[in-house]
């Protein structure tokens, strides 16, 4: 919290005082947004196993994957909506953001319930196979695959409240509205497993959350005057916004996007190449290590919707200063969260699994430390080449980063075994990854 309170306190230099303010409050709130998830998961798994079963636990993780696998297919959607909405709010062009607004809710909630009337129609097409259960009837797998359909088209379309509220500079209130269909949830589904209302229940209950808050949605953008008026309709607009999101710009964010993802498929490839066994190892050394790391990725993260205005309205001075200010206090935070997992990632893995568990590869722990640093100190420049759309050399940086980890990764994996990964990425940020990331960042 004191490093977030200086980058916050040395930010407001470049961005204006309020947007310094603001940006300290979303990344406040990210962090309880985050940390309620965490406590959710401690307290509901074991409720989920005592009252549900391991085989409608792992039903139950198999709808919730599938619902943010899903998100695959309007992923290239996000970064240009986000663009493309931040733009407007930043020009002070109500109506263009009130029609933005329209068409990504169209896309996402029209996405949503074609996805989810397909999938119905083929269960209940082969129900005799699909639906076929030692414990449940088919008329019952049916409503909970049902009310699961409902809430992944009402969380989309509770997504598209939480993206404008980001875009419009106000990601706390969107971060504790998701907080707040957490909580919601967890009030409901915990009297709902004591009861022994089984999954649909449990479904319900997530409906219920999200539903709760998507009306505080609509309060909070009445209290921040976020006039959408989406009734309005697209007023023949629809075409050209369209092309922005599809044309080469929705391709660049395809690509950025799902690069990205393939750089976190470490996990994927050890299990390829070595198997079960040798993916427990690895994310016994790595999962904390990650876990650190996608918090501080958070700082670039929040701060993106204020970049967007920035470059909108051709605040080059302000955005070099946010960026400069941003990077001397990065790389310091990179390398104490980095030596600090090298010197304590041991002790904390054995706290966390136990003695018997945890992996004895002080290799191990120095070479997750090394990543840290370079995952963090990258993600700053990669943050702002996103929300500027310097998409080109982003592109081809990462592109290359992915390409030589995997090489390097199969090439020392004999030697190495389940650490091949984290060798790998050291080497490729310290032969020049790293640098080149540092000069995408000198157009700022």
């Amino acid at each position: 919290m004191r490093a977030l309170a200086d980058i916050a306190r040395d930010l407001r230099r470049g961005l204006r005082r309020a947007d310094g303010r603001d940006y300290a409050y979303s990344v406040a709130s990210s962090y309880l947004q985050l940390a309620v998830n965490i406590l959710i998961q401690l307290l509901l798994v074991p409720l989920y196993l005592a009252h549900l079963g391991k085989a409608d636990f792992g039903l139950l993780m198999i709808l919730l994957g599938f619902i943010n696998f899903a998100a695959l297919g309007v992923g290239w959607l996000s970064g240009g909506m986000a663009r493309m909405l931040g733009e407007f709010w930043a020009r002070d062009q109500r109506e263009d953001f009130a029609r933005a607004y329209l068409l990504c809710k169209l896309a996402y909630v029209g996405y949503a319930a074609t996805l989810t009337l397909l999938a119905l129609g083929i269960i209940w097409l082969a129900r005799e196979r699909v639906l076929a259960s030692p414990t449940h009837s088919g008329e019952e797998l049916f409503t909970v695959l049902a009310l699961t359909g409902v809430y992944f088209v009402v969380q989309y379309e509770f997504a598209v409240d939480r993206l404008a509220l980001a875009a419009a500079g106000r990601q706390a209130a969107a971060n504790l509205l998701f907080a707040l269909s957490q909580l919601a949830y967890v009030a409901a589904v915990v009297p709902v497993l004591m009861a022994s209302g089984g999954l649909a229940g449990v479904m319900l209950c997530f409906l219920a959350g999200v539903v709760i808050a998507r009306l505080a949605s609509w309060l909070v953008r009445r209290r921040y005057r976020l006039q959408l008026r989406p009734w309005q309709g697209l007023g023949g607009q629809a075409r050209p916004l369209l092309r922005r999101l599809v044309g080469r710009t929705g391709l660049g964010f395809l690509l950025a996007g799902g690069i990205a993802l393939a750089l976190q498929a470490d996990t994927l490839i050890v299990g390829w190449l070595a198997g079960t066994e040798a993916v427990a190892d690895f994310v016994l050394v790595w999962k904390v290590a990650e876990v650190g790391v996608l918090m501080l990725w958070r700082l670039p993260e929040q701060l993106q919707p204020y970049i967007i205005h920035m470059d909108a309205r051709a605040e080059g001075d302000r955005l070099r200063a946010a960026y400069a200010k941003g990077l001397k206090l990065i790389w310091p935070i990179a390398i104490a969260a980095g030596v600090g997992y090298a010197l304590l990632g041991p002790w904390l893995v054995r706290l966390w699994v136990g003695p018997e568990f945890a992996p004895d590869t002080p290799l191990g722990f120095a070479l997750a430390g090394g990543a840290v640093v370079w995952l963090v100190a990258a993600r700053w420049p990669a943050a702002f080449a996103y929300a500027t759309v310097r998409l080109r050399g982003l592109i081809a940086i990462s592109g290359v980063e992915f390409a030589a980890k995997l090489a390097l990764t199969v090439m020392l994996f004999p030697r190495l075994g389940y650490l091949a990964p984290l060798a790998a990425l050291n080497i490729v940020h310290i032969c020049g990854v790293a640098w080149a990331y540092l000069r995408l960042g000198r157009r700022f």
